[in-house]
C-alpha cells in the first residue's frame, strides 16, 4: 500500500490516539500543527510540530490531507472550513473489524 502523509491539527491528550489510527489506516504523518507558535519546533510523540494554525493558513495547502484531533467542535468547525476553502482535503478514518463493516472513526463535520 502507499504511504499518503496526512498533517495532525491540535496537539493534547487525544492527539495519540490519532496517531496511531492514522498509520494504521496507512497514512505517514507528515507532522502537527498546534493552534498558536509556542510549541513550533518541538517534538510531540515523535512528530515535529511544523507551526501554528495561522503558519498553515498562510501556507500553500492545496491538495494536502488534514486530521483535526482538537476536541472544541467550534474550534473544528471554524478550521475545517478554512482550510477546505484553501483546498485542503480531510479523509476519515477507518479501522476494519472482523465482525463488523467499515466504521469511520473520525469524521470532520462541516454544516
Amino acid at each position: 500500500m502507499e504511504k499518503r502523509e496526512i498533517y495532525l491539527l491540535g496537539i493534547g491528550h487525544g492527539t495519540p490516539i490519532f496517531m496511531e489510527l492514522a498509520e494504521a489506516c496507512g497514512y505517514t504523518i507528515a507532522g502537527l500543527y498546534h493552534y498558536n507558535d509556542e510549541r513550533t519546533g518541538e517534538i510531540d510523540h515523535g512528530y515535529k510540530i511544523l507551526g501554528s494554525f495561522e503558519d498553515l493558513f498562510r501556507s500553500d495547502i492545496k491538495g494536502k490531507l488534514f486530521c483535526l484531533t482538537m476536541g472544541d467542535m467550534n474550534t473544528k468547525t471554524l478550521v475545517s472550513k478554512r482550510l477546505m476553502a484553501m483546498g485542503g482535503v480531510f479523509r476519515p478514518l477507518y479501522i476494519q473489524q472482523p465482525s463488523f463493516p467499515l466504521m469511520p472513526i473520525y469524521q470532520t463535520v462541516v454544516s
